[in-house]
């Protein structure tokens, strides 16, 4: 017998003890906040997001892209002078954002020679800029919020310490909520195996690995089949 399904099932089962013994130890306290410091800073970034790239998009990002652009706008120019135009330039705008309504303003653009090439460079350097700024503003309201919550975090588990009997029933509850997620975390990992590995001895020879990929649990908790839901995207 292959040694790779005992290693994996050992794999599977110090994930699950680490998870329990870690959430144990934080306390069921501060894993609620943890969890719901990562969704509300999700939601801060959805409602602040753009409101954030704005500035950025005015403080500097949209300077730096025209220039940018303008000189990639203007070698064009340069090489093909006669010829230049709206069909010249399309092929620096990435096609995700070669909209129809973006072709129509590139193909109304009017002027001539260095005239053109600024009109032209107006119209790419918008979504770039703006997709450029709405990105680093999710991003800095995201990593902003977390580093905040952080402190919140911090703050309510200390004074949860100091409560004995508090401090007890977190522990307690923070271990089963350990449990749940590594319940979880095995249940998508094993439909993953199975998904990849399911007629291969790494998983039929496997014990733990097995009996998660197979359990009836992963056949009620669809949304925890990771690999049945891979394998539907993949088949489209």
């Amino acid at each position: 017998m292959s040694f790779a399904p005992i290693l994996l099932d050992i794999i599977f089962v110090a994930v699950a003890v680490i998870l329990i013994l870690v959430s144990a130890k934080r306390g069921f306290i501060a894993n609620l906040i943890r969890s719901a410091r990562w969704i509300l800073s999700i939601v801060l970034a959805y409602l602040l997001g753009t409101q954030v790239g704005k500035l950025f998009f005015d403080w500097f990002i949209h300077g730096a892209v025209r220039g940018a652009v303008y000189g990639r706008v203007e070698a064009l120019y340069l090489e093909a002078e006669a010829a230049f135009g709206a069909e010249k330039v399309s092929g620096l705008i990435p096609k995700f954002l070669l909209t129809e309504e973006l072709q129509a303003r590139l193909a109304a653009a009017e002027g001539s020679g260095l005239e053109l090439v600024d009109t032209l460079t107006d119209v790419i350097t918008s979504p770039i800029a703006t997709l450029l700024s709405n990105l680093l503003g999710y991003v800095v309201v995201f990593v902003l919020s977390l580093i905040g919550l952080w402190f919140v975090v911090k703050i309510v588990d200390g004074l949860a310490k100091k409560i004995k009997l508090l401090d007890r029933i977190n522990t307690l509850l923070g271990f089963l909520w350990g449990l749940v997620l590594a319940l979880m975390l095995l249940l998508m990992a094993a439909s993953v195996v199975k998904l990849f590995f399911g007629h291969a001895p790494i998983y039929l020879n496997s014990f733990v690995v097995r009996f998660f990929g197979d359990s009836f649990l992963l056949q009620a908790l669809r949304f925890l089949d990771v690999g049945g839901v891979l394998l539907k995207n993949l088949l489209g």
